[in-house]
């Protein structure tokens, strides 16, 4: 539990449609988890109230993956997660809020979700592909140069080379007798196999002719259809018999990887999913789906298309209207594709809520952003917003504690540690320069493959190597978190031009004679 005034005023927010940021005084963070639950907070309501806490500010709420010690790693937007309450929790929390005096801030995380089975839209893609209702919801690269991925998704979760995974038996076929779905497991990773590839699966251990009839009709469909639905249905009753416990037992030593043979229809049956299993090893330099920072667990989500943005706030926006929720903490928010546009939508959708809250309700709406500022930096104007997460703030509050005239005796001792003792300049481009090569050496690919496209109008692409040092060079020199050309209609355009231009200029002035 962290407590403080923990969400800080924006610098440089010109506009600012809701009211509710003005009733935000002093905030509590409280990470649920851990022991952490909404009816454990609730207990502690009347102490905050004492300390002058105006607003609580919780961690994520929704459902997240099973035992989640934080909560970033959603799994559904759509209900609080049961390990903390559920919804019925949440609202004796806001109970004792109101009666207090205290409202709501909630932490929300749009920009990713968790890339496990327990993720029903991730599990849809992995089982589909580009055929399943949200193989667009996740900021995937379905087209990379590598002909193993066209149109396949890259999941880098094993221990071991995948050969080396089926021959220690290491991934092995099973049966969900809850969900009726078939997957290839490891340790506690699972990835669906393709249900249009069922009927191919049960012919070779004698499943009943009607059972087979109906998973050939779905494998015509070849995507998401009705008769898979009752497919599974009829699957899972004749899972749960004698002959069909047996059948699917066999059917698993027939994919024993420990054997040749079973090795052999194994690696047949992985190269017909719409993913391809790769050792965690090879995700820096293959991964073709956008990433939270190098977390392989976590997916990118692509909350700029309007169906998406829907799906992703149309419980917490009806907690808000309920009075439930009175403000919204964006976790991430430099990890969308357009922050301005996505702010703006989500003003507009808490304006428009406002007169429907209840009479009792606390003021709302206040809306507060994770956002790193550097020196010299504003929060973008385009942002309908009440300011940042304090990030800043809590950088100058700190150099409080520390006294200014130390830093001659720290540069002297600094200076007596050999070799690594450089200024702290080229400490952080070796730093950024790593980072490219060995972190995020697949998504340099990708922009790269991007500028090539662009300068040269052909998708094979013209750029030499010196094309892509330079974007290298430009990377390290690169001062700003990020930029925001597509974003906010050129409010901020031709201040993120002129920050291109320094780090131009500095990647020259670098460049070395010849």
């Amino acid at each position: 539990m962290r407590a403080g005034a923990s969400i800080a005023c924006a610098r440089g927010v010109a506009v600012n449609s809701g009211a509710g940021g003005a009733s935000v005084r002093a905030t509590l963070r409280l990470q649920f988890r851990g022991g952490m639950t909404l009816d454990g907070a609730r207990a502690l309501v009347p102490q905050f109230a004492r300390l002058g806490i105006s607003h609580l500010y919780a961690s994520p709420l929704f459902a997240a993956s099973p035992g989640s010690t934080h909560g970033y790693d959603t799994i559904a937007h759509d209900r609080i997660d049961p390990e903390l309450g559920g919804e019925a929790a949440l609202i004796r929390l806001t109970d004792r809020l109101h009666a207090h005096g205290m409202g709501l801030i909630l932490d929300i995380v749009p920009n990713h979700m968790a890339a496990n089975a327990d993720n029903a839209w991730w599990l849809d893609v992995l089982a589909w592909g580009r055929a399943s209702d949200h193989a667009t919801w996740f900021d995937i690269n379905w087209h990379v140069s590598d002909p193993e991925l066209h149109g396949r998704v890259l999941l880098p979760f094993l221990d071991r080379p995948v050969e080396d995974a089926m021959a220690a038996g290491l991934l092995s076929v099973r049966h969900d007798g809850g969900s009726g779905l078939f997957f290839v497991q490891h340790h506690d990773h699972r990835f669906p196999l393709c249900p249009a590839g069922y009927a191919a699966l049960l012919v070779g251990v004698g499943a009943p002719g009607p059972l087979l009839a109906a998973w050939t009709r779905v494998a015509m469909r070849a995507g998401p259809c009705a008769e898979a639905g009752a497919a599974l249905a009829a699957l899972r009753q004749w899972a749960a018999t004698r002959d069909g416990d047996q059948a699917l037992q066999q059917l698993a030593a027939l994919h024993d990887g420990t054997s040749p043979s079973g090795r052999a229809r194994l690696a047949a049956l992985l190269g017909r999913q719409h993913w391809r299993l790769a050792c965690w090893r090879e995700a820096a330099t293959r991964i073709n789906w956008r990433r939270f920072f190098d977390i392989t667990g976590l997916v990118g989500v692509c909350v700029e298309r309007s169906e998406v943005f829907e799906a992703v706030h149309a419980y917490v926006l009806s907690l808000y209207r309920r009075g439930v929720v009175d403000g919204l903490r964006v976790d991430h928010i430099d990890g969308l594709a357009a922050p301005a546009a996505y702010c703006q939508r989500l003003r507009e959708r808490l304006d428009a809520l406002t007169p429907f809250r209840p009479g009792h309700a606390m003021p709302g709406g206040a809306v507060y952003v994770e956002k790193i500022l550097v020196a010299g930096e504003n929060l973008p104007a385009a942002w309908p917003v009440d300011g940042t997460t304090g990030y800043d703030f809590m950088d100058q509050v700190g150099a409080v504690l520390h006294d200014g005239a130390g830093a001659v005796a720290l540069d002297r001792l600094w200076a007596t540690c050999g070799p690594d003792a450089q200024p702290l300049d080229p400490i952080v481009k070796t730093a950024r320069a790593q980072l490219i090569e060995q972190t995020f050496c697949a998504g340099f690919t990708h922009l790269a493959a991007l500028l090539d496209r662009a300068l040269c109008d052909t998708a094979e692409g013209c750029a030499t190597h010196e094309m892509h040092d330079g974007l290298r060079n430009l990377l390290v020199q690169f001062q700003p978190y990020r930029t925001y050309f597509a974003d906010e209609d050129g409010v901020d355009g031709p201040h993120a031009a002129s920050m291109c231009h320094a780090g131009v200029g500095m990647t020259i002035q670098r460049r070395p004679p010849g």
